[in-house]
């Protein structure tokens, strides 16, 4: 799959055809259109069946792609947009569902959230505000976080600002 997000607040995603060096009308098949912020889409992350995107807006919003529905979304704890976001999937996840959530704000910080628990019942859990758990929020750049990369271990994580 290939996703993008453009200003206009959608995120887009298109499937390749079978011959993805094909040249002709049609190679791209959209799959997905979802109308995901208010604002500017800024970044999106992908683990198993699951989309997250970040906005201009503030949120963090989650989509299940299997059942291709809107999950709801997160308030940023930090101050302004989210420009970049990331899971982390542990090398012992039998289904390689990811366990944490880091997001990066305009305002410097970055924010660990453990991820859902048990994806299967998502959207149940998701609708009652559970399993999202704010673990940790971290201050460390002046300017905004352009990017976050978590090593595969899980206990560095590397981000980089403005």
């Amino acid at each position: 799959m290939i996703f993008a997000g453009c200003y206009e607040r959608f995120i887009f995603g298109y499937k390749p055809s079978s011959d993805i060096f094909a040249v002709q009308d049609g190679a791209l098949e959209r799959k997905y259109t979802f109308a995901a912020h208010k604002n500017t889409v800024k970044c999106m992350a992908t683990s198993g069946n699951f989309l997250v995107s970040g906005g201009a807006d503030d949120t963090i919003h989650l989509y299940d792609l299997k059942r291709d529905k809107d999950m709801g979304f997160l308030m940023n704890p930090g101050e302004g947009a989210v420009p970049c976001l990331e899971f982390f999937t542990p090398d012992s996840s039998p289904t390689g569902t990811p366990s944490h959530l880091f997001s990066g704000s305009a305002d410097g910080a970055i924010v660990v959230r453990k991820a859902g628990g048990i994806w299967e019942h998502l959207q149940k859990v998701w609708k009652a505000g559970g399993n999202w758990e704010h673990l940790k929020k971290m201050r460390g750049h002046k300017g905004s976080v352009n990017s976050l990369s978590v090593h595969p271990s899980g206990r560095l994580a590397l981000s980089t600002a403005r």
